[in-house]
């Protein structure tokens, strides 16, 4: 046999000549053993169509006889609903003698249907005459099988990830919504407070004219009360005020920042390090600490805001951390990695407690003891940007 032409255009021509001898007939019995044993469905067909032969993987798979099988018996086999359109494919392939490739499922002896990949190509004669057809049909069930359960695998990620997003924009209004109808009361607070600071004052002094024209009214609880408790209760009340203003601001902030659209750009990612270390130079000289970048950081395109947040919250919270018994370094690398770039903030601080590495990118977490200011959102910003950067 000679092959002419790519696989898509492939057809099969049978020589004549002494130099190319024909195939081996039905009757040989070294072909009957190599295609009784190859691992697919197999059979010859008439140039009309009209199958003349199957192998014994046919007649296994289908629980048939040869009998059954002559001519066009084949059809007992096929699916009903499917049947017209192989048909329709068939006789077109056989009236334009091109070659034929369809899926469709095939009937076992157990009685159900499997689908089969089915390649046909002609052979033709040296005048260029279809005079056979050569068929195989492989079993590809376990190839759909798999192919639906990744796509309903995926369908359903579609769906996770469409939820999650509805709910991530909820929480970002919930967020919102709850911020702002806090602020209210709390500048009430505020304000109501630095009221009871002025009178406060005004109090202390009422308090010391008592005292030179009636001493014996000032009793020591009630100077511990204007002088020590109640400045004591004040203050208090300011700091946790101030302390609940900066979560209001931080989580408007945040939900601002998953409303925000980004926009990609070119960074350069040394230079935006230079402007954040600049950014905390005292706060490094209290510390006496540095921070260097490491070799050559790579070319990056991303939303330049949100690069610039994320790592000036690394590295706010590298000096914030640091330790005082050594000097403080802070080293800053990136690397190209596999289609990614991938930022390395390291310092020889305090560290993480192992328990805290997970929970610390957590909404109000913080790890060790918390001798600093702060209110556990830093990095669960930086995990919300990473997650919206991809």
């Amino acid at each position: 046999m000679t092959d002419d032409g790519d696989f898509g255009e492939r057809y099969w021509r049978i020589p004549s000549t002494a130099a190319n001898p024909v195939p081996p007939s039905l009757d040989d019995a070294a072909f009957r053993q190599l295609a009784d044993n190859i691992p697919t469905l197999c059979w010859l067909a008439e140039g009309d169509g009209s199958i003349i032969w199957y192998n014994r993987r046919w007649h296994d798979y289908c629980g048939t006889t040869p009998q059954q099988m002559e001519g066009w018996g084949w059809q007992s086999v096929h699916d009903p609903a499917v049947l017209p359109q192989v048909m329709a494919n068939w006789i077109e392939a056989i009236g334009e003698g091109s070659p034929f490739e369809m899926t469709f499922p095939l009937r076992g002896a157990d009685g159900r249907y499997r689908p089969f990949l089915t390649r046909i190509q002609p052979l033709r004669d040296d005048a260029g005459t279809v005079i056979r057809w050569f068929g195989v049909n492989t079993d590809v069930s376990k190839q759909v099988e798999a192919a639906e359960a990744l796509e309903a695998s995926q369908a359903s990620l579609r769906a996770l990830n469409d939820e999650l997003r509805g709910a991530n924009e909820e929480v970002q209004r919930f967020a919102y919504i709850v911020s702002h109808d806090l602020r209210a009361p709390l500048v009430n607070v505020l304000g109501f407070t630095s009221e009871l600071e002025g009178l406060r004052g005004d109090l202390g002094t009422f308090l010391d004219d008592v005292a030179r024209t009636a001493p014996e009214l000032v009793t020591n609880d009630l100077r511990t009360a204007v002088e020590t408790d109640l400045p004591e209760a004040l203050g208090f009340i300011r700091s946790s005020t101030q302390k609940m203003d900066r979560l209001i601001n931080a989580i408007l902030k945040l939900s601002r920042e998953g409303r925000r659209r980004l926009v990609a750009e070119p960074i350069d990612l040394a230079a935006l390090v230079g402007v954040q270390r600049d950014s905390l130079t005292q706060q490094l000289a209290a510390r006496d600490g540095v921070i260097a970048v490491e070799g050559t950081l790579p070319p990056l395109v991303s939303d330049r805001l949100a690069v610039e947040q994320v790592l000036g919250n690394l590295l706010e919270n590298a000096v914030k951390y640091l330790s005082p018994n050594r000097p403080g370094r802070i080293t800053v690398t990136g690397a190209s990695r596999g289609g990614r770039i991938t930022i390395d903030v390291a310092d020889n601080g305090r560290g993480i407690d192992e328990r805290d590495v997970e929970r610390v990118f957590e909404l109000f977490r913080r790890s060790g003891v918390q001798d600093t200011a702060g209110e556990g959102i830093g990095l669960a910003t930086v995990r919300n940007l990473a997650r919206r950067l991809g």
